[in-house]
């Protein structure tokens, strides 16, 4: 299932002040990573799914900002974090429409909230959830290819099915 921004929302909203400005359809695909760019140089380094975060160092102008946001998308990150206040005041409407027609997730936290402390909270939940994806995963395919397991389960199906029927000769 994975850590969605959606999660993030949800779980962080409040410490992190987080506001989503655009592409609410596009909140519940999962992160596989956060990564922290300040410079379009490194984003042919993302592998997909990633969340980004920045300040806005190296995007200043709102066409900077678009074209930043264009490559993201070229990229397949799942949505942008923008870390408001210092670089970046303001985000043209224009960007926000983009953004929500394209269903990319563009998100702003105030600049006292320290990026940090979300980057490790929002990495924890990401391998957290990879974690839980594959011991499920794993159980699944366990149950599917062990017949011990299969047996077991018809058993207690069979057990199952036997006390029902019990039952409803009682009433």
């Amino acid at each position: 299932m994975g850590f969605t921004i959606e999660d993030a929302l949800r779980e962080s909203k409040k410490r992190y002040k987080m506001t989503l400005l655009a592409g609410e359809e596009g909140c519940s695909n999962a992160m596989s990573w956060i990564q922290m760019v300040e410079d379009k140089t490194i984003l042919q380094q993302l592998w997909g799914k990633e969340l980004v975060v920045t300040t806005g160092l190296g995007f200043q102008s709102q066409e900077k900002l678009r074209e930043f946001i264009e490559q993201l998308i070229k990229y397949h990150s799942v949505g942008l974090v923008i870390n408001t206040g210092k670089y970046i005041f303001d985000i043209d409407q224009d960007i926000i429409d983009y953004c929500d027609e394209l269903s990319f997730p563009l998100l702003t936290v105030p600049w006292e909230i320290h990026i940090a402390d979300m980057i490790k909270d929002f990495s924890y939940h990401c391998l957290r959830a990879e974690r839980d994806d594959k011991y499920i995963n794993q159980t699944v395919m366990d149950t599917l290819i062990n017949p011990a397991i299969i047996e077991e389960i018809n058993l207690q199906g069979t057990l199952m099915l036997k006390m029902i029927s019990k039952l409803w000769q009682f009433l």
